[in-house]
């Protein structure tokens, strides 16, 4: 899976797919990580996880998440959190993406704006199944797809992606 972590101040730095755009994306296997679990991190990107397979609990700031197969959990900024397995081998997919990705995008004084720099919002969980979470699953299989394939333009494609979770009326 890679290098993850990478620690600037007291934050975690993501380790992009590509330097110039500000987009992690990941799969991978819980039993492949140390101690079977994503360690204790905060760091500026938003964070989508998606549940492959199995069972995990994501403990954001104190508190555990449950999720099972085919949820998905979104992680606004600079939240304290970890994921750990609640069943032998859980798989995920990780989009990780820069606000300043999105920053051109979003008009100011925008509700998207306001839930980008509230730090009060912390979280929100898309149940599978769902008409919400088969949505936001589309837009990470589409984003995996781009920024691994990096076909002609693809960059256009990833921010047009990273604007869609903005675009869901959830």
């Amino acid at each position: 899976m890679g290098q993850l972590l990478r620690i600037d101040g007291d934050a975690l730095v993501i380790q992009y797919n590509n330097p110039d755009l500000a987009i992690s994306v990941k799969e991978g296997l819980l039993s492949s990580l140390p101690e079977k679990r994503m360690l204790a991190h905060w760091h500026e990107d938003l964070e989508f996880l998606h549940i492959t397979a199995g069972k995990m609990i994501t403990r954001l700031n104190g508190y555990d998440i449950h999720l099972d197969t085919g949820d998905v959990i979104f992680i606004n900024s600079r939240q304290l959190h970890l994921s750990f397995g609640d069943t032998r081998d859980s798989s995920f997919q990780l989009v990780q993406i820069h606000p300043r990705l999105l920053t051109p995008a979003i008009p100011h004084g925008s509700v998207a704006e306001e839930l980008l720099q509230d730090i009060r919002f912390r979280c929100y969980v898309f149940k599978n199944p769902s008409d919400e979470c088969d949505q936001i699953i589309s837009i990470l299989n589409a984003l995996h797809h781009e920024a691994l394939e990096k076909e002609s333009f693809y960059e256009l494609q990833v921010v047009s992606l990273a604007c869609q979770f903005f675009s869901l009326r959830v």
